[in-house]
C-alpha cells in the first residue's frame, strides 16, 4: 500500500519512509499498473525543465532502486519504459 500524502510504502509487514523522488515514481507506477510509464512521463511526473540530460541513466537509477528497494516487480520495455506488473503490488 502506498500513502502518498506521508511519503509511505508499506509491503511485506514493514513501513517504508520514501524519498520525493521515490513518492512520486510509486505513484506514477501504481496510477498506471501494467500499463507502460514512458521516459517523459515520468519528467512530467518528477517536473524535470530539461528532460533529455535526466532521460536516460538517472531514470534507470532511480526506477532500479524502486525494484531493488522495494521488492516492485517493475518490468523494462526497452525504448518504450516501464511497467509495473500486477504481482507485487
Amino acid at each position: 500500500m502506498h500513502d502518498y500524502d506521508n511519503y509511505r510504502y508499506y509491503a511485506n509487514g514493514k513501513i517504508y519512509k520514501l524519498t520525493e523522488t521515490e513518492n512520486e515514481l510509486l505513484y506514477l507506477f501504481i496510477k498506471n499498473k501494467n500499463h507502460i510509464v514512458t521516459r517523459d512521463m515520468i519528467c512530467q511526473r518528477l517536473y524535470l525543465e530539461n528532460f533529455k540530460e535526466y532521460q536516460n541513466a538517472s531514470i534507470w537509477r532511480n526506477v532500479n532502486k524502486l525494484k531493488k528497494k522495494y521488492g516492485l516487480h517493475i518490468v523494462t520495455m526497452r525504448g518504450r519504459g516501464y511497467i509495473l506488473r500486477e504481482e507485487k503490488i
